[in-house]
């Protein structure tokens, strides 16, 4: 059962409550409860006017009372002339003057009445009784009836609103607990049914009592209304029933027996088998579990059910439902206030908030089985890599404090499980404590290692932090995978900082215009008017961050497009867009490709908001990080640093094959002009190809001078290192380039007389 918030229930929702003994509540889902009742600390609710803009004056009500009188039947001019000499003040008797001039459908002295009712500002308290009295009907009426608009629901939502607020004050909530214990029965009975109805936030309350020790007295009767609570009150009591040495977490193991959750019965087996917990406490968790589940579970049994749950929650296969929106509520025990407190939190941290506790359980009951050791690590590098994000690192002993006996072994295994659980950040938080304190050992498997299956795991993040630790472990030897790592930095390295999308269309028109229609978005694009042509831009360049492709695609097929780029290691994980212009098409393709995790079919548009939404929804695949323009410009300079190192002592680094991806240095080079930073990678490789590409792009008369300029500087190093590599034509190319420069500005035929002078000062060293 789902629960929804009082601003969005629909008021004939509220009168069927009403009718049960309580207006305006609902009960709430397993997992999902009101907003924080005990957040506010707002002591002054009680002399609060309340109170909304007062409904605009209307032509009806402005005409001429006795005029308006006088047109109607007779019945009808004594209840309105009664009406008006009561003089009703009060907020009950205002609602009660508006009620009884809409059913007569004289709205527009409803109206008078209700611009007196909206403009009273009378205190929370007595509209909240208001409410109480009339009944959520009229406030269903008030809402609806079209004379009545736009007032009448502006008025009905305010109202709903407080009585919200009123309804979890938690020092309401403590008088209906106390009220549990009244001698009339009547009393007791009333008191746990608005508790029932408040859900979560009263179990809380509830909770909070017995860890009163000088309300004891009270206690049998509240351990006997946590047991009928209902699923609402499910949160607050596995928090308790996690709360070692509290004194309501008896009261909660006992009350889960009513529950049939399986969560409840995951918290029973940790109560039921740890050390920790008190004696007497463990021997009701045994009770509640012979009841849920007709026996006791042996350990084992036990141990195996909380790996497979941990591992469902933490890969979000399990589910908390929702009543709106992403958020759900946590109690977390407060030591130092011995009481509960909410926390809201988002829906797929809620999930993991789960998994991390049923993996911590697991730890505790046996540390020394390696299943729970890893799934237990998986977490903590899960949740603490989230917590300081993709740019700060975790540290092996900050690990270390959690499991005092960590090994580096453990931590590449648990880089390898965290792969195969799709949880990106615990990945990348391997990764990078590998970085910290990994051996060159980790690299010589016999096999790909789990560092270089990262670098093609196909997200970006991870591949950085695997190449990242690559380069500081700093193998002296070959290794397998070893051309991933350069592949990758190469990759990297072409960069241009920004995000960027491609849109394949088969015309030309239309994919340049779709392309840019993405720009308002944040992303730049470019068209592509062939699959092979959209295949080598989204697998070349590294700035891709979503792939936009139509169904006008063929040869290859869109589809078959597709699954290319999935099993491509740079577009593996990239989102993509089908944008898909036909019903029949749609259908085949979701057919075709609905186990793509990180493929949505859309609609073909240029309809700006459309875009966005698009947008919008291929970067929920990004979660929880996207890359940053920053963390572009810092993943490329690290890839530049380090090709400049391994390519440029080939006698220590002669496994890094560099000679095959020369081409795409080189076309990172022309693409980005980027020469200040990729002439270093130019410098180092040291080939006839880098050379003329150096010369090349210095003698291009249309690049800026100061490009121009550092790459004739680039040259000329390059040239003292390896000698002189290009060929007799090419060195009469760059003459003539010279002598045809008469024309241009004296600063342009410099750089091109720098060139020569490189090349004649090394055949002088020769020569000499």
């Amino acid at each position: 059962m789902k629960r929804f918030s009082l601003l969005t229930i629909p008021f004939f929702s509220l009168a069927i409550l009403s009718l049960i003994g309580f207006p305006g509540l609902v009960c709430g889902s397993t997992y999902v409860f009101q907003d924080n009742p005990f957040a506010t600390g707002d002591s002054d609710d009680e002399e609060e006017d309340f109170g909304v803009d007062a409904p605009a004056e209307d032509d009806e009500a402005d005409e001429d009372d006795e005029l308006i009188l006088e047109n109607l039947d007779e019945s009808t001019q004594l209840i309105i002339r009664t009406m008006r000499s009561s003089n009703p003040t009060t907020p009950v008797q205002l609602a009660r003057a508006v009620r009884t001039m809409m059913s007569i459908k004289q709205f527009g002295e409803a109206k008078r009445y209700l611009k007196l009712l909206a403009a009273s500002k009378a205190p929370s308290k007595q509209i909240y009784e208001m409410y109480q009295s009339i009944g959520a009907d009229f406030f269903w009426d008030l809402s609806t009836e079209s004379m009545m608009q736009p007032q009448g629901r502006a008025y009905s939502q305010a109202v709903s609103s407080l009585v919200e607020k009123e309804a979890y004050d938690p020092t309401r909530i403590d008088q209906l607990v106390r009220q549990l214990s009244d001698q009339n029965m009547d009393v007791r009975n009333e008191a746990f049914q608005q508790l029932r109805l408040l859900g979560a936030p009263a179990a809380a309350g509830m909770l909070n009592a017995i860890n009163d020790a000088a309300r004891d007295a009270e206690f049998g009767n509240i351990k006997q209304a946590l047991r009928n609570m209902g699923d609402s009150a499910l949160l607050p009591l596995l928090s308790a029933a996690r709360a070692d040495g509290s004194a309501s977490q008896l009261a909660a193991v006992n009350a889960l027996a009513s529950y049939s959750d399986p969560l409840a019965a995951d918290t029973l087996y940790r109560v039921y088998l740890s050390p920790r917990v008190p004696q007497p406490t463990r021997s009701e968790a045994a009770r509640s579990l012979r009841i849920l589940e007709n026996r006791i579970p042996s350990v084992e049994d036990a141990q195996k059910r909380l790996y497979a749950r941990a591992c469902q929650y933490l890969t979000k296969k399990e589910q908390l439902e929702l009543a709106s929106g992403d958020l759900v509520t946590f109690w977390v025990w407060d030591g130092a206030a011995k009481k509960f407190v909410p926390r809201k939190i988002r829906e797929k941290t809620a999930l993991r908030i789960i998994g991390s506790d049923l993996a911590r359980d697991l730890y505790e009951l046996n540390p020394a089985i390696v299943q729970h050791r890893r799934i237990y690590l998986i977490s903590i590098l899960e949740s603490q890599k989230r917590l300081v994000g993709p740019d700060m690192r975790i540290g092996f002993e900050n690990l270390r404090r959690s499991i005092p006996d960590l090994t580096l072994g453990e931590v590449d295994q648990a880089l390898a499980s965290a792969m195969n659980m799709n949880l990106v950040p615990a990945a990348v938080g391997a990764a990078e404590t590998l970085a910290e304190v990994g051996t060159p050992d980790l690299l010589m498997t016999g096999g790909h290692s789990n560092l270089v299956k990262a670098l093609t795991y196909g997200q970006r993040h991870l591949q950085f932090a695997a190449l990242q630790a690559i380069a500081i472990i700093d193998p002296q030897n070959a290794f397998v995978g070893s051309s991933y790592a350069t592949k990758a930095a190469v990759y990297l390295a072409g960069s241009r900082g920004t995000s960027a999308t491609v849109v394949g269309h088969n015309r030309a028109s239309v994919a340049q215009s779709q392309a840019a229609s993405f720009s308002p978005t944040g992303l730049s694009g470019r068209g592509a008017t062939t699959s092979r042509e959209l295949f080598e831009i989204a697998t070349s360049d590294p700035d891709i961050e979503m792939i936009f492709i139509t169904d006008t695609l063929d040869l290859p097929h869109y589809q078959e497009l597709v699954q290319q780029l999935r099993s491509d290691w740079r577009t593996k994980r990239t989102p993509i867009g089908l944008l898909v212009d036909d019903q029949e098409r749609t259908y085949r393709s979701q057919l075709t490709l609905q186990s793509d995790q990180f493929l949505q079919i859309m609609p073909l548009t240029q309809n700006g908001s459309l875009l966005f939404s698009q947008v919008s929804r291929l970067r929920e695949f990004l979660d929880p990080w996207h890359v940053t323009n920053g963390q572009r410009a810092k993943h490329k300079a690290f890839a530049i640093q380090w090709l400049s190192k391994v390519l440029g002592d080939r006698q220590r680094y002669r496994f890094y094959d560099a000679m095959q991806y020369q081409e795409s240095i080189v076309r990172s080079l022309r693409v980005s002009g980027n020469i200040s930073t990729e002439n270093q990678i130019l410098i180092a490789i040291g080939t006839p190809e880098s050379q003329r590409a150096l010369a090349d792009f210095a003698s291009e008369i249309g690049r800026p001078l100061d490009q121009r300029k550092v790459a004739a500087a680039a040259f000329g190093d390059s040239i003292k290192k390896h000698g002189t590599l290009l060929t007799t034509t090419e060195i009469k190319r760059q003459y003539d380039r010279y002598n045809a420069s008469e024309a241009e500005p004296k600063e342009s035929q410099q750089v091109l007389a720098s060139i020569l002078d490189a090349v004649e000062s090394r055949a002088r060293m020769q020569n000499q």
